[in-house]
């Protein structure tokens, strides 16, 4: 599933600006292959650039807006996940550190994950959830990692099962 075509327009309204301002900034140094990556890794590292950049409104959003802005800065997930599986709604993504199991139900921008990514089970790195309209997205940002073997995606498959069962897998920040 994907937003709709009025919710990615938003979203990429807010957000480009909002990664615009970090360059346009000079905060950081940034390579210029990486400029939008290292921008936004720069962004939700110092948080306090949100802050920065609801105060000045630069665009002169409205209040809506900035509270959806705000919303990023107080719920995201950055981690490496697991792209287990697109479902008919949602893609499913687990982090799955032993510490720390748990699986998202996570929509595209305005291409679905599967399409993106390519195939089931692999490691994506870099990730960054977004709250959005009171779905799971993601900026589309990521570095993929190894595919996983049959094994290792059989086990997942458990592992977002069990967590079905424990009420683990998360569909709103």
């Amino acid at each position: 599933m994907i937003l709709s075509k009025p919710e990615s327009d938003q979203f990429f309204k807010l957000y480009k600006p909002l990664l615009s301002h970090v360059s346009s900034e000079k905060i950081f140094e940034s390579s210029k292959f990486n400029k939008i990556v290292d921008a936004r890794n720069y962004l939700f590292s110092h948080l306090e650039v949100f802050d920065y950049f609801l105060r000045k409104n630069p665009i002169k959003f409205n209040n809506i807006e900035l509270e959806i802005i705000l919303g990023w800065k107080n719920k995201f997930v950055k981690d490496n996940f697991i792209f287990l599986k697109q479902q008919k709604k949602q893609a499913i993504f687990l982090i799955s550190e032993e510490i720390k199991h748990k699986g998202f139900k996570v929509v595209g921008l305005t291409d679905s994950p599967m399409d993106l990514v390519g195939i089931d089970g692999v490691y994506l790195q870099d990730v960054i959830l977004l709250p959005f309209h009171g779905k799971i997205i993601w900026d589309g940002l990521f570095f993929m990692g190894p595919i996983l073997g049959v094994n290792y995606l059989w086990d997942y498959n458990e592992l977002y099962k069990e967590l079905k069962t424990e009420y683990k897998v998360i569909s709103e920040l």
